[in-house]
């Protein structure tokens, strides 16, 4: 149950990410035909588009990438290793990820917390109005990217621990 509940999330998170980078393509096209050929671009399109849309395609998409062995990897030596060790590896990087990215997540939760209680704002405006943008959206977004993905390095340091089986590699040829 919790699993499915696990995989929905990431699932929508994906599909969220996936929504962020059409819009943000949408908009740059927008910004850059806009600039080009009517001299005339679409004010704030950078500072969105890094603020917003950037943070949330990089940070929603990741457990789910991780979720599916999706990532870029070398394995050219460790698909050598007795599967023990390769076991043992796959724990100790995970652990040594979800510290550092727990240390993330306890940042990125501070600094929601500080730019919601200060009404921090991006001095440019969105895009077609003159509402100035908050900044804790953008780091809510990467918080929660984050402790997805620890969520997954949790769940699946525990299914290693556990003896199932180790994880295929999605898209890896052999």
């Amino acid at each position: 149950m919790l699993a499915r509940v696990q995989d929905a999330l990431e699932l929508t998170f994906e599909y969220v990410a996936i929504a962020l980078l059409a819009i943000m393509m949408v908009l740059v096209t927008a910004d850059t035909a806009g600039r080009y050929l009517l001299h005339k671009p679409v004010f704030g399109t950078h500072e969105f588009v890094e603020a917003y849309l950037m943070v949330g395609v990089v940070f929603l998409g990741m457990a789910r990438l991780q979720a599916t062995g999706g990532q870029v990897a070398v394995d050219i030596v460790a698909r050598h290793f007795p599967p023990s060790l390769r076991r043992v590896l796959l724990i100790v990087f995970s652990v040594i990820a979800l510290i550092f990215l727990g240390l993330i997540a306890i940042k990125a939760a501070t600094q929601v917390e500080h730019s919601f209680v200060r009404q921090q704002v991006i001095a440019t405006p969105f895009p077609f109005t003159t509402v100035p943008m908050p900044v804790w959206p953008s780091w809510f977004l990467l918080f929660t990217g984050i402790v997805m993905i620890c969520l997954r390095l949790v769940t699946q340091t525990v299914l290693l621990l556990t003896g199932a089986p180790l994880p295929e590699r999605s898209g890896s040829g052999h």
